[in-house]
């Protein structure tokens, strides 16, 4: 919508108003045509030292160019007294808005957990994405692990978290994120990592242990014993073990 305030600086009324819009480019050529211009105000006449708005929609086309446009207003007006046409007052305002087509891009998307390693996560970890956009845009749409999240942030850089839970999904943390610049032009939706490639991997599932060989037996004071076994998986750090009571002192894998 573009609204112009005009007033009437004298003392008749002015009426049998012929009010135009005409959109310009910034070479001051007239690009009207890559437009539907509608007037939206129902104003006919205004009265001696009033003041008026007057409102048109402009809406593009598929045929509109980018760039930051200017409109020109003209308003053609008789005297109510005398029915004497009182000429046309025109009023331009340059680079009232801006014409952009382009869809929005994300320049990176990061993933992370808090877990001490930061591919990791375990229920109870957040996990976060860190999102830079290549131009300012409205709050993104984002899911982790299936979950409806909100991002917080503004323009360019925004940031989304999410808390894992115990009915999540084993595996890579899958991701959304849907962006729409401030013109409403929807990018494609993205679901893998920008700049640099990263990912997070939610594991809920504790490890157990197999294999489990004690010797030598029977062992007599002041003998070395041994526990050897397997874990299913890859430990962050050596397991705590106690034999007879003591905690163990050597471990090697």
């Amino acid at each position: 919508t573009i609204s112009f305030n005009v007033t009437n600086s004298g003392q008749a009324t002015a009426n049998t108003l012929v009010k135009g819009l005409v959109i310009k480019d910034n070479l001051d050529l007239g690009i009207s045509g890559q437009f539907t211009i509608l007037e939206t105000d129902a104003i006919s006449e205004i009265t001696g030292g009033s003041p008026a708005t007057l409102t048109w929609t402009v809406t593009t086309t598929g045929g509109s160019l980018e760039g930051l446009d200017q409109a020109v207003v003209s308003v053609g007006y008789n005297d109510i007294n005398t029915g004497v046409s009182g000429g046309t007052a025109t009023q331009t305002n340059p680079g009232i808005f801006t014409v952009d087509n382009t869809a929005p891009t994300l320049s990176s998307v990061l993933i992370s957990s808090n877990n001490a390693n930061p591919t990791l996560a375990k229920v109870g970890n957040t996990i976060t994405l860190a999102i830079i956009a290549q131009e300012n845009i409205q709050t993104p749409t984002v899911s982790i692990a299936g979950h409806s999240v909100v991002p917080t942030g503004s323009n360019q850089n925004w940031s989304a978290s999410y808390v894992m839970v115990e009915g999540d999904a084993t595996g890579v943390v899958a991701f959304t994120i849907d962006a729409k610049d401030l013109a409403n032009n929807a990018g494609v939706t993205v679901s893998a990592t920008i700049a640099p490639a990263t990912s997070v991997t939610f594991d809920k599932t504790l490890p157990t242990f197999s294999l489990i060989n004690v010797g030598p037996s029977p062992a007599k004071s002041g003998t070395e014993v041994t526990v050897n076994f397997t874990s299913s998986e890859t430990l962050l750090v050596g397991p705590t073990v106690t034999i007879g009571g003591q905690s163990a002192t050597q471990f090697s894998k």
